[in-house]
């Protein structure tokens, strides 16, 4: 039946937040994430003003990770593999269910409870892990062969905790205990952002993704291929932290932190060589954190003596600012701000100038006597907060929205 201009029914009006949500994990995934990031650096500032009378670092590492990051983590892969895969969304008690283990492991954490934190968090990534394998089984379309380390990295996360669990059980290996926090607190992360960045890089750059992968369910040999190759590059990063576990402190360790910053530092040149960059604030934040990523290794090789200093160089400005630079893509490319993509964004210039200084902050701690150590930690912590508020004030808006033409 046609109608007239003046008989056509009014347009559908758009979804509301929760309805977004039920499809789009990240939409309220990446809210808990910033809340648990900004609770875990404010334990320092906390500890300095005498509010908390213990030690905060297991405390603060675990929320980072377990919570902050994983937050963003699962946020993005609910969102993004079900569309890569052409399977259905996340339902949305299911992200109410990893909202709730997301919460409960941090605060077990915070209250001290890290064994039982820990199992939580293996409980929430094995939870993740059938979530995901349920849904390739129905999948549709293959996810980019890259996303093979994201699947290392995951089980890096589960080999990580399970080492952290059974050491309080039972006697382990001396290198396990090395391995287990450069598991879950490195190449849990570093792996899917290694393999997620170059499938992201070309659609912030503009680079062509045709043949990418095939328009079916089963590999093709040109798939295959590059998947082995994205397992070859992992597991070389995978073996240089079991190599630093078993001879930390000696030639052997050294020799492995060099064989990893070679290793991260060929594979991103590999991906970014001789293409340009197009202006615009997320396409140039993305590549300066992700080779800030492979500045840190490179330190650690250089001056393995000084370690967790150059670690933050790893942590706040290249995952942290990387995530933030990923999420304000998610946000504006769900919300209908397109636009946004190659503008000059301020809000995101600021908050990683201000991660900058709490890195600075950080690290420059570490050459202090404790008191102005304890200081610079503190400084470093108000400074993630601010930036993150920076961010979270002019991004977090678009969270709400719909996208009109989607």
């Amino acid at each position: 039946m046609n109608h007239s201009p003046d008989t056509a029914p009014p347009a559908s009006p758009l979804p509301g937040y929760w309805e977004l949500t039920a499809g789009e994990p990240f939409r309220l995934l990446f809210l808990i994430g910033l809340f648990l990031g900004v609770v875990g650096v404010s334990l320092w500032p906390l500890h300095v003003w005498g509010v908390l009378e213990g030690y905060p670092a297991i405390p603060h590492q675990r929320v980072m990770i377990e919570g902050f990051l994983s937050a963003f983590v699962i946020g993005f892969l609910g969102t993004a593999m079900p569309r890569l895969l052409e399977v259905p969304p996340m339902r949305l008690g299911q992200t109410f269910g990893f909202a709730g283990l997301l919460l409960l492991a941090s605060g077990l954490h915070l209250a001290g409870r890290t064994m039982a934190g820990d199992g939580v968090f293996l409980l929430m990534m094995l939870c993740l892990l059938a979530w995901l394998i349920g849904r390739f089984r129905l999948r549709r379309d293959l996810p980019p062969p890259q996303f093979a380390m994201v699947g290392m990295g995951m089980a890096s996360s589960l080999i990580g905790a399970g080492v952290f669990l059974a050491g309080a059980w039972m006697p382990l290996p001396v290198w396990l205990y090395g391995l287990g926090p450069a598991f879950l607190y490195q190449s849990y992360l570093l792996l899917p952002i290694l393999g997620i960045g170059v499938v992201l890089l070309p659609r912030f750059m503009g680079w062509s993704t045709e043949g990418e992968t095939p328009d079916s369910p089963s590999p093709n040999p040109q798939w295959t291929r590059r998947a082995w190759t994205a397992v070859f590059w992992g597991g070389l990063i995978l073996a240089s932290f079991v190599l630093e576990a078993i001879g930390i402190g000696g030639p052997l360790g050294a020799a492995a932190a060099i064989l990893r910053a070679v290793v991260i530092g060929l594979y991103i040149l590999r991906e970014l060589h001789g293409r340009s960059i197009p202006p615009g604030t997320l396409p140039r934040s993305f590549r300066f954190a992700f080779w800030t990523i492979w500045l840190g290794y490179l330190l650690i090789a250089c001056w393995p003596q000084w370690r967790t200093a150059w670690l933050h160089v790893v942590f706040i400005t290249g995952f942290n600012i990387l995530t933030f630079v990923v999420a304000t893509r998610v946000i504006f490319g769900h919300g209908g701000r397109s636009d946004r993509f190659r503008a000059r964004l301020w809000p995101v210039i600021l908050m990683s100038v201000c991660l900058w200084i709490a890195a600075i902050s950080r690290i420059g701690g570490e050459w202090l006597p404790p008191a102005g150590r304890m200081l610079h930690f503190a400084y470093a912590a108000l400074f993630w907060i601010i930036g993150t508020a920076i961010w979270a004030v002019a991004v977090l808006p678009t969270i709400r929205r719909a996208d009109p033409d989607p």
